[in-house]
Order: C-alpha cells, then structure tokens, then sequence
C-alpha cells in the first residue's frame, strides 16, 4: 500500500502539519502546499522540495488523494470551507482545522459521499500529549468509578476543542444544552454555563474577551477540566501541563492514627496526589518541535484509517455534527466578545522569584 499524497493549505499554524507527515513517511507523502504565495510559504516550498500552489483549480486527484485545510473557516472569516469544499468536489479526502459552522459541516460531509471521499474535523487540543492522556485516563475511571461531575473554563477561541475534550471525557454529548447561569461584567470576563451529559453535571465557563490587537495568540487561558469521581479527582490544570489525580478519603479514615496507632487501614498508605501524565521537562520548544506535530500524527492516524472505512455516515460524524451544533447554540447564548487590549505577557519562572531569599514556600 503506497503512501497518501498529501497537500497542505496554509503555512501558519500549518507548519505543524507538515511536520506530522513528514513523521509520517510510511502513511503520508508530502507532495505540494497550497497559499497565497506568502514568503514563508515560499520557503517551506524551497525547503521541502514541494510545487507551491496559489489556486485549488491547479490540483487534481491525480496528483493529490488528500488535502489538510489549515486556514480560517467560513465561520471565522476564512475562506477555508470553501477550499475544502472544492477539494471534496474533487474527489480528494479532507481534514479541516476547527472549528466549522453545523450548516457547513452538514454539507461537507454530504460533498464527501458525493465525491466517495472522506471528510473530517481536527479539534486538535484533544490529542495534544496531555489532554490526550486526560481523556484516555477518564475513559478508564468511567468503567471503575461513578462520575459525579465535570467542570471545565478555557477561552472563547477554543471552546469547540473544549466541548471535544467534555464529549470524549464523558462518552458523549448527545442531548446536551448548556443554559447561562450568569452574564459578563468588566469585572468579570467569565460566562458561566450549566448543563447535563449523561445523567453527569457538567460546569463550564468561558473567559470572552478578546484582544483586538492579537485576537488569536493572545489568550490568558487555553482548557482547565476536572472530573469528579466517587473514587477520587482528575485534574487537567492547563492544555499543556500535567495531569492530577487526586483518591478520594475513604470515610473509614475518619478515626485518627494520631489518636489510636494500632489502626490498621490500607488507605492510609495511599498517597494524596498522584502525577498521571507530566510536562515538567518540557519547554515551549518542546512543544512547537514535538508536542503539537504530535497531535496531528494522531489526527492523521485516525484520518488513514477512516479513509479506509467505507462508512460515510458513523457514530464519529453524527458526535462531531453534534459538538458543531452545540459550539453554535453557546456562541448565540454567549454573544460577541468583550473587546479589550491585553497589554503583551513575558512568561515567568517560578526559580527566578525563589532567588529572593526572602520568599517563603
């Protein structure tokens, strides 16, 4: 079985895709970019040793079996539902970069039977290391715990990943509706929403400002969930941190060993935090290089193997027609942004506050 021909549109974030192909040699071959003909662009073409394309009608699926769209959709202002829309006419296999329209997404997938080729949405964070291991870990925690709640926060920009991450931590989210508990003040950037998935009360707030000036990069908070079980907590404090679980204390720790030292009870050697997934070592290079080229190999993996699949309509596109739908009817509730300009953040170390001697951990 010969590799895939690959073509990808757009060099910005789409950089992360040509790096997960070229990871990808025995399924994937790179064989052309597609761009406004940008510098960069230019040079990845020169780099790689790809043809650079300006135009869809220059591409056929002699050529090219699948196109990764990596610009704005329709939604956002872009123009990327339309590209992959002509390459689906086309009869070449997509997978478009969040987040699309419902209305969009219905289309897209009818274009794909039509074309007898494969559509899919990238939400991407959900298979970025530490989300991916959030996600695999409350899977297990469903068959050996009852789930008591979810509460999640992320920004505005990455709700659609956020309600991906919700769906796959839960098994679903079908017939869910978020219902606003209150609305944005200045003071308070935060629209808090309430809703139910499978019988489990699900918390979710999302911080609506954006920054006029860099509406997309600059964003204070990425994806923080927690799962509540009857067993114990897992904690996913940041996209690309580690992930927490912290057991439960069992009611019969409720007698102190302080107080009696012949109890002999197996909990009390349980430790109160443990580290399931970590990102200590990791730079921010790290994740450029790595951790985000990684998460579309796993997209990619998944895409292979779908295009293999002869079914065009499955439980994969009925749950992401679901999510479009849900992402819709919380934009409409939430309404627009507050606009606001963040000034420009340097990151911190914790090590270069503790230099000072006199801070007290």
């Amino acid at each position: 079985m010969r590799p895939l021909r690959v073509v990808v549109c757009g060099t910005k974030f789409g950089a992360y895709y040509l790096q997960a192909i070229l990871n990808l040699p025995s399924l994937y071959k790179l064989v052309g970019i597609l761009s406004k003909g940008s510098k960069q662009s230019q040079e990845l073409a020169n780099t790689l040793n790809v043809p650079l394309y300006t135009t869809v009608e220059d591409i056929t699926n002699e050529q090219v079996d699948v196109a990764c769209v990596v610009v704005k959709s329709t939604i956002v202002g872009g123009e990327g539902t339309n590209i992959a829309q002509a390459f689906l006419e086309k009869g070449i296999h997509v997978i478009q970069e969040h987040p699309v329209h419902e209305d969009d997404y219905v289309k897209l997938i009818k274009s794909a039977k039509v074309g007898n080729c494969k559509y899919h949405l990238n939400s991407f964070y959900p298979n970025v290391d530490a989300v991916h291991s959030f996600i695999q870990t409350a899977k297990t925690l469903r068959e050996v715990s009852d789930i008591i709640y979810l509460e999640a926060a992320c920004s505005i920009q990455v709700l659609f990943p956020m309600l991906d991450i919700i769906g796959q931590a839960l098994g679903s989210l079908q017939s869910c509706i978020f219902e606003p508990v209150n609305d944005p003040t200045e003071h308070s950037p935060f629209y808090m929403l309430s809703g139910q998935i499978r019988d489990t009360p699900v918390t979710l707030r999302v911080f609506n400002q954006m920054d006029l000036a860099n509406p997309e990069s600059n964003i204070y908070l990425l994806h923080r969930v927690t799962l509540g079980t009857n067993r114990g907590t897992l904690y996913l404090p940041d996209t690309h941190g580690s992930v927490h679980w912290m057991p439960c204390m069992s009611s019969s720790l409720n007698e102190s060993p302080i107080l009696n030292k012949r109890i002999d009870n197996k909990f009390l050697s349980y430790p109160v935090e443990e580290i399931v997934f970590t990102a200590q070592n990791n730079s921010f290079e790290d994740h450029y290089k790595k951790v985000w080229p990684k998460s579309v190999e796993r997209s990619l993996l998944t895409f292979f193997e779908d295009i293999w699949n002869r079914s065009y309509f499955n439980q994969t596109t009925q749950y992401y027609l679901t999510a479009c739908k849900l992402w819709n009817d919380i934009g409409r509730k939430i309404g627009p942004s507050q606009k606001v300009y963040i000034r420009e953040r340097e990151p911190l170390r914790m090590k270069d506050i503790k230099e000072d001697e006199e801070w007290v951990w």
